[in-house]
């Protein structure tokens, strides 16, 4: 999954954002990744389950690069551009299981 991810960012998304920008290729991604999602929690018969999976994956690492690429372009000077990209990956780290009870 990780690994589709990662080849999706390098070889997918430059081919997607010449063709159809960076504002649709997020919403694309974000499409995929409910697609994908929801998919996955209806369909449990291989190899269709994985193709979902795999579709989620793919809109991953589209969302993912979409989201950083215009938070990079939209955020003025140097500063606030850091900011806001280690606000993203912030929010992203948290948003994960919750911890266990002590």
């Amino acid at each position: 999954g990780g690994t589709m991810t990662v080849l999706t960012q390098l070889v997918l998304f430059p081919k997607l954002v010449k063709r159809i920008g960076e504002h649709h290729a997020c919403s694309a991604g974000l499409s995929a990744v409910a697609v994908g999602l929801a998919g996955c929690s209806l369909v449990h018969l291989q190899p269709f389950h994985t193709v979902l999976y795999l579709v989620n994956r793919v809109g991953s690492g589209v969302a993912d690069t979409a989201t950083a690429t215009l938070v990079a372009l939209s955020s003025k000077g140097r500063e606030a551009r850091s900011r806001n990209l280690a606000l993203i990956q912030s929010t992203r780290a948290g948003g994960g299981r919750p911890p266990p009870p002590p």
